[in-house]
């Protein structure tokens, strides 16, 4: 993974795809949420987190399933 990620990142940068300002905001809220989740991690109780984690990923697996299969083909919803 690390080599991947070095050359994707090499190839990009010569391609001068990169927005710098929006790297450095990226790399900000990556340290501060690190910092964060650490501190977090440390009071709070294994079986919260372990809730947060689940429904988190839950929420987020439904979402971006809706978003691939449902949007781009105009799919209505059940209505009642």
């Amino acid at each position: 993974v690390g080599l991947n990620n070095s050359v994707a990142t090499l190839v990009y940068t010569i391609a001068g795809a990169v927005v710098w300002p929006v790297v450095a905001l990226m790399i900000c809220g990556t340290m501060i949420g690190a910092w964060l989740g650490t501190l977090l991690a440390k009071v709070a109780p294994r079986p919260v987190i372990r809730v947060v984690v689940i429904v988190t990923s839950i929420y987020l697996t439904l979402y971006f399933a809706y978003q691939f299969w449902i949007v781009p083909f105009n799919v209505p919803l059940a209505t009642g």
